[in-house]
């Protein structure tokens, strides 16, 4: 198969940002999957990395790279990192990490989980009452999506509640391990 010179070069130049990524937040990555392994909440870790390697591809490629197509990038940089490289260990990539969206909006919520926690909510009301909230935000036009409630999908976003509360559960069950077990039912 032939490939042309500027395929070339555009490969190598890929190549060569996904190293400098890399590089840069071996870090990160190491922390990040030490928290995994532990079961610890790494959503801020993630964020930083997300937006100061976010910044440093604006550097590198300058404007002609959109901020959603950088986005997408440092989300597969991260998961081919962390999914297929030395640092393989014995961990599970929670499911919130395969969408770099869902953690930035779980740190953002992450504190409505806890008042919903500690009021000693059932699993089930939780999810009930973060729905309400979220539909609150898209009425009010403050959910950041940019549009009105016709937006709102209940059972996705029932669906990514269920998810952070598993996440919330898991990275948070010293704390709670103690607390009535209806929270984890």
């Amino acid at each position: 198969m032939f490939i042309s010179e500027n395929k070339k070069k555009e490969f190598i130049e890929i190549s060569d940002v996904i190293k400098v990524v890399q590089e840069e937040n071996n870090y990160f990555f190491k922390i990040i999957i030490k928290y995994f392994t532990h079961d610890y909440d790494a959503s801020m870790l993630f964020i930083n990395y997300f937006e100061t390697s976010h910044i440093r591809l604006h550097e590198i490629l300058g404007n002609d790279y959109t901020c959603d197509k950088i986005n997408n990038l440092l989300q597969d940089i991260f998961l081919i990192t962390v999914k297929h490289s030395f640092f393989k260990d014995n961990y599970n990539i929670p499911l919130i990490y395969y969408n770099y969206k869902q953690v930035f909006y779980y740190n953002k919520i992450k504190t409505k989980i806890d008042e919903l926690v500690e009021m000693n909510r059932f699993q089930d009301l939780i999810i009930e009452e973060l729905l309400k909230y979220e539909k609150e935000r898209h009425q009010k036009n403050i959910c950041e999506c940019g549009t009105d409630e016709t937006c709102f999908n209940y059972e996705k976003t029932k669906e990514l509640f269920k998810d952070f509360l598993d996440y919330y559960f898991v990275t948070n069950q010293k704390n709670y391990l103690n607390k009535d077990n209806r929270l984890l039912n």
